[in-house]
């Protein structure tokens, strides 16, 4: 699959593939208990982080059919959460949308903004299909 052209920009944020320079505001957020209450996964470790970021948050391609795309939202020079395009093989032609965000960030929009940014036709076409 191809790329978009990162960073995207919305109004106040820049969603782009994570690196590993965003591992302590990644873990910042992503080790507390209440904000991965209601995602699939527990509680993270920096050895985790340092996992996936060599891993599944290493592509900054738009994912084929059955894989996902994470993407960085950046606030004031700061990774405040993230966003994942999901591509399930079923139904065929589907996305989704997720969103996990640092608790400072809540009620400021950022995941709407994010959420808009991800589904745009530039992304969504490609991903779909």
């Amino acid at each position: 699959m191809t790329a978009p052209e990162y960073p995207i920009r919305t109004e106040r944020l820049l969603l782009r593939p994570l690196t590993p320079a965003d591992r302590h505001d990644l873990h910042a957020y992503r080790s507390i208990p209440a904000v991965c209450r209601y995602v699939p996964f527990q509680p993270m470790d920096p050895d985790e982080i340092d996992k996936r970021l060599a891993g599944m948050w290493a592509s900054g391609e738009l994912p084929e059919a059955g894989g996902n795309l994470t993407l960085g939202v950046e606030a004031d020079g700061r990774v405040v959460g993230d966003v994942i395009l999901m591509r399930p093989a079923e139904p065929e032609g589907t996305a989704e949308i997720g969103y996990v965000f640092a608790p400072e960030a809540a009620g400021r929009g950022y995941a709407t903004e994010a959420s808009r940014s991800s589904a745009s036709p530039s992304m969504t076409c490609a991903c779909t299909g």
